[in-house]
């Protein structure tokens, strides 16, 4: 049997339109994937925004409540110092020996150079 050419590209179109149907839909679903990876990207990246932990909240807490509610009334002890005054000098120097670490917690890779002129050698 011998088929015309117009039957031929009837057969060709008839099977390239399932595969076009194939290849519009893989687009299509590509396309709505990546409009849902885009707003699940958006929803990801405010879920990833920098949040200081719970715990570093309550530490922070513990130390101000510390800090309050152990101040003597008077700063300047008036004859002997008290047990308080010597509790609330020696935290307030250790809070202050604490501060020493914030430089290195916004600069974690300094430069030699800047470690030997801040060290003084």
């Amino acid at each position: 049997m011998v088929e015309s050419h117009s039957q031929s590209a009837k057969k060709e179109t008839s099977a390239a339109a399932p595969q076009a149907r194939k290849d519009d839909d893989a687009v299509s679903k590509i396309n709505g994937n990546m409009e849902n990876a885009s707003s699940q990207e958006s929803v990801h990246n405010e879920d990833d925004a920098i949040r200081t932990p719970k715990r570093v909240m309550f530490a922070a807490a513990v130390l101000l409540a510390i800090s309050y509610f152990t101040c003597p009334d008077s700063l300047q002890p008036v004859g002997k110092p008290t047990v308080q005054h010597v509790w609330y000098f020696g935290w307030i120097s250790a809070l202050s020996t604490g501060l020493g670490v914030v430089p290195l917690v916004i600069a974690p890779k300094l430069d030699t150079f800047w470690v030997g002129v801040s060290n003084g050698e």
